[in-house]
């Protein structure tokens, strides 16, 4: 079975993912902590199984980034007043006759 694995440096260590079976484990070299995610990952399914589509080739891993969080959630704060204002026109024969917030 072919499984993905994503490795980032900790602290203090590498970080091992395994995305299929949302399995996390650790070590001090990467190939220490491959070696500790397959054993990990080994436990996992022989406890719960492989869960369905395991191993298809189906996923994909990719990379994206965002300039400022701050920034982005301002633009983000600004779509939602803009959409608010579509969606939610004020009615002109209720008795209510300001937006919904």
């Amino acid at each position: 079975m072919e499984l993905t694995a994503i490795i980032k440096k900790g602290e203090k260590q590498y970080v091992a993912l395994c995305p299929e079976v949302d399995v996390v484990s650790q070590g001090y070299t990467i190939e220490e902590a491959i070696k500790n995610l397959k054993e990990a990952v080994e436990l996992y399914i022989e406890e719960m199984g492989p869960p369905e589509g395991v191993g298809s080739g189906g996923m994909l891993v990719t990379h994206f980034q965002i300039k400022d969080a701050k920034a982005a959630r301002a633009r983000r704060r600004r779509s939602l007043r803009r959409t608010r204002r579509v969606t939610h026109p004020q009615t002109i024969d209720a008795k209510v006759t300001s937006p919904v917030r």
